[in-house]
């Protein structure tokens, strides 16, 4: 995402259900390295976008955003880029608490509802990065596609759980440019309501919310039955 310097207009979204997401969203354009980025939402103070799937992978790119009646630029900025940049999204969408993971039943991971150890939940990100065979931006595949590598899971204790434990690193089928992640919870892994555990992801050197250090992410584990 990006905030604009001069917001001066209304916020806006892209329509519900409607693919792909369109490279143009209340007279504002976002462009990465020139070409249009596909858009999800937009307000006064930020501009929610995916990022395009040739834009560089390494070094910096060139953030516009531009309102396309005039084409004045409202905002601009120099992100640096890389391969992945793993990060987990969170229920409050600041970066940090409890993260959008989705016990084995397919609801919402919480204090009040904690997922059993042993059990299989799914961790929502972002960062993943290119993946042969992607679909088009702003598009949902509708199927699999995993990532080329197999990246590390921390839930708590000191150590990634056990490569096997990831069954499913990819793409989500219908969710556009969403990174899943569905990982085994070891049985050994118990926590309670006050004192969650923290989950993060590494691949290679980058690690997700600063690997603990910077903007730590919880998920709620109880004992099975």
């Amino acid at each position: 995402s990006i905030s604009p310097a001069s917001p001066t207009w209304r916020p806006a979204s892209a329509p519900a259900g409607i693919l792909p997401w369109p490279a143009k969203l209340n007279g504002v354009q976002v462009l990465v390295n020139n070409p249009p980025a596909h858009l999800y939402s937009e307000r006064t103070d930020q501009n929610n976008f995916e990022i395009p799937s040739n834009a560089p992978q390494s070094g910096t790119a060139d953030v516009q955003v531009i309102e396309t009646a005039t084409g004045r630029v409202l905002g601009d900025t120099t992100v640096v880029m890389n391969t992945v940049s793993p990060g987990v999204f969170t229920q409050t969408a600041s970066g940090s608490g409890d993260g959008v993971i989705a016990n084995s039943d397919g609801t919402l991971n919480t204090s009040a509802n904690p997922v059993a150890a042993g059990s299989i939940v799914t961790i929502y990100m972002t960062g993943q990065g290119y993946i042969s065979g992607m679909p088009p931006d702003g598009n949902v595949l509708g199927t699999a596609l995993s990532t080329p590598y197999t990246p590390c899971v921390y839930v708590g204790g000191t150590g990634c759980v056990p490569p096997a434990n990831v069954t499913y690193s990819g793409l989500a089928p219908t969710l556009v440019g969403i990174w899943q992640i569905n990982v085994l919870i070891p049985k050994d892994v118990i926590s309670v309501p006050t004192v969650p555990v923290q989950v993060f992801v590494q691949v290679n050197s980058l690690v997700s919310g600063g690997g603990g250090l910077g903007r730590p992410v919880y998920i709620y584990v109880k004992a099975p039955s």
